[in-house]
């Protein structure tokens, strides 16, 4: 897109109007990967330190065990939807999926149910 003001100047998606015959499109070209660069390692170290949520210290001594044993029951889901993805995720050599150990979690889940 072009912008009125005569001169060869191109709209980025900030929405500001740059001339990039004066080289400003690569300064913003290099403040947006600095930007984007600096998301990125925010994101990884969000993953890397997860806030355990402690309710224990918020709420009155009368309702902790309650909390405490939705923690609890909270992390052992996890816990097996994590124990199920490593069951499931599994590849052959070739690194096609292993069906086999896809058939044999979902019959120990159906003879666990009845």
């Amino acid at each position: 897109m072009v912008c009125d003001g005569g001169l060869s100047r191109v709209l980025l998606f900030t929405g500001t109007c740059v001339t990039s015959s004066l080289g400003q499109g690569f300064a913003l070209w290099r403040k947006k990967k600095v930007q984007s660069e600096y998301k990125k390692l925010l994101r990884k170290q969000k993953k890397a330190n997860p806030k355990e949520v402690s309710y224990s210290d918020h709420y009155p001594e009368h309702l902790r065990h309650l909390y405490v044993a939705e923690e609890e029951r909270l992390k052992s889901q996890e816990k097996k939807r994590m124990e199920a993805f490593k069951v499931l995720s599994s590849k052959t050599k070739k690194g096609q999926p292993n069906f086999n150990v896809h058939m044999e979690y979902l019959l120990k889940k159906i003879q666990s149910k009845s």
